[in-house]
């Protein structure tokens, strides 16, 4: 099920990046690097889309190609009722993850991407989209340096 709802954010998100790039960029420019893309997304795109920014961006630091965006409640987890038997399997987030990938692919970034929920402390609902780049695009990133 949640596969099914990232694939409705990928389409939602590829279409969406034209629109929000030619309506809040100056000379409707793309961006070229993978933090510069990754801004836009949490914070241009966010905010076009939920009227906020993401919390955080973060990039691991065990693994050159992933970066982290933090979202204390999410929109889709805010407004969808999870039944019983579903608990714990499915994360309305995952529409957003696929928003993401969307976005990302409409500007030529391949990456996985997927919605991760840690558990935390005082029942604050966070969630974590967890961005995951094709080694091609680091390779074409370390060519441009």
């Amino acid at each position: 099920m949640s596969y099914r709802l990232g694939e409705l954010g990928y389409s939602v998100g590829f279409r969406m990046s034209g629109l929000i790039s030619s309506r809040d960029r100056p000379g409707n420019k793309r961006d070229t690097t993978i933090v510069n893309v990754l801004q836009f997304i949490t914070s241009t795109c966010w905010r076009s889309i939920y009227g906020k920014e993401t919390n955080s961006l973060q990039r691991s630091t065990q693994n050159e190609n992933e970066y982290f965006i933090y979202e204390n409640d999410p929109v889709p987890n805010t407004f969808i009722s999870v039944p019983r038997e579903l608990e714990g399997r499915l994360n309305c987030a995952s529409f957003n993850a696929g928003l993401i990938r969307g976005i990302l692919e409409a500007n030529f970034f391949t990456a996985q991407v997927r919605a991760v929920t840690p558990p935390t402390e005082n029942n604050k609902r966070t969630t974590v989209y967890v961005v995951k780049f094709d080694s091609s695009v680091l390779a074409r990133e370390k060519q441009r340096k």
